[in-house]
């Protein structure tokens, strides 16, 4: 599906933010456009403390669905019972061209699940958005907020909207495939009271130790 590169705007009001622009945002090409998921934002009431956590996420890589072409074609619920790669991600902000998508040892064909916290640190209104090249779903606290899930090149996802009623460490996870060629992987938010979509920064994200 074709994203749009034309821009709303200013913010509407807070609940309404999955229709609205964010200012400064032709820095990225991307239109925030059409509603949030579901109908309306994800409402958060509170998270954890952080208390045992450790920087970055944490990934299982698989190689056996690597061809797939959509995100239901793959068998979460095996890929996720799978080892843990011990190699912490720090963010997620990257484009790989000629070299191993994150710590999977490969370029190509290969599915991850991406697990840990987010910190969402004042209540409100957060606006997400994924640029990926394949395809990508986020989990916010067990409630998705945003997908582009088939093969597509490097582009931005329609937006998702969640409302937070407390501050906090939210659980994060995130499917992703990347077929063949140049991957992409990146997650930008809007936080309460800010004007500007940038990528979620590396002290935002935590894991819990595996054993």
């Amino acid at each position: 599906m074709a994203r749009s590169t034309a821009f709303l705007p200013a913010l509407a009001a807070p609940i309404g933010i999955a229709r609205a622009a964010i200012a400064g945002a032709a820095l990225l090409g991307l239109a925030l456009l059409g509603p949030s998921l579901a109908g309306g934002p994800a409402a958060l009431a509170a998270g954890m403390d952080g208390s045992g956590l450790q920087p970055g996420l944490i990934a299982t890589y698989d190689y056996t669905y690597g061809g797939v072409r959509h995100l239901d074609e793959v068998p979460w619920d095996d890929i996720t019972t799978s080892g843990w790669n011990p190699e912490p991600i720090p963010f997620l902000h990257h484009t790989f061209r000629n070299q191993d998508v994150f710590a999977s040892g490969v370029e190509e064909k290969v599915v991850m699940f991406i697990t840990g916290f987010i910190h969402l640190a004042q209540p409100g209104d957060y606006a997400f958005v994924a640029k990926s090249n394949d395809g990508v779903r986020v989990f916010i606290d067990g409630k998705q907020i945003l997908e582009d899930p088939d093969v597509h090149r490097d582009r931005f996802s329609e937006p998702g909207t969640m409302t937070v009623g407390a501050p906090g460490w939210y659980p994060l996870d995130i499917q992703y495939f990347q077929r063949k060629g140049t991957a992409a992987l990146s997650l930008y938010w809007q936080p309460p009271g800010t004007d500007n979509l940038v990528p979620v920064p590396a002290d935002a994200y935590r894991h819990k130790p595996r054993g």
